[in-house]
């Protein structure tokens, strides 16, 4: 990923922390444990052309929600480049005990430009992760790619805050 995009997720981050007791959603008014997860992060993809230019897309993408449940599911979405790479990224949350959450999901390289259905999937990786609280974590994917020479790579910034 270029350092750039790097530093335009980290900025993006920190600035998303400065400002989150001031613009963050209220939590459930209940005594059961939740936790705030909030996520920035960052997708650099390439199509590779047989013939033509090769080209790269970086999109950035944020997310908040408050994680009350195990197996919670708080990020289904993808971004597409040139109608030929699509890259999605699948995360759930689990509570954990002590306020700890294990953050975890897939990203999925896939052929075509939409998430649609036919979209076929040509690569994917797991990630793994727990959280302790009040602390924030880096998940890089590395980079997946298949024999297409279509490649993606994504990098994820989580914190695991108090509702």
């Amino acid at each position: 990923m270029r350092k750039t995009t790097a530093r335009k997720v980290t900025a993006m981050f920190a600035a998303l922390m400065a400002s989150v007791g001031v613009v963050g959603v209220a939590g459930p008014a209940s005594a059961e444990p939740s936790r705030r997860v909030i996520v920035s992060g960052s997708i650099h993809q390439l199509d590779d052309d047989t013939f033509g230019r090769n080209p790269t897309c970086d999109h950035l993408f944020f997310d908040n929600d408050i994680v009350t449940t195990s197996q919670q599911l708080i990020y289904d979405d993808g971004k597409g480049c040139e109608e030929e790479v699509y890259t999605q990224i699948i995360a759930y949350a689990d509570l954990m005990s002590g306020g700890a959450i294990r953050y975890h999901g897939t990203v999925i390289l896939r052929e075509g430009g939409c998430g649609c259905p036919g979209d076929q999937a040509r690569a994917s990786k797991g990630f793994n992760q727990v959280i302790l609280p009040d602390t924030n974590a880096r998940i890089d994917s590395g980079y997946l790619t298949w024999s297409g020479g279509d490649a993606t790579s994504v990098v994820l910034q989580v914190y695991n805050g108090n509702p």
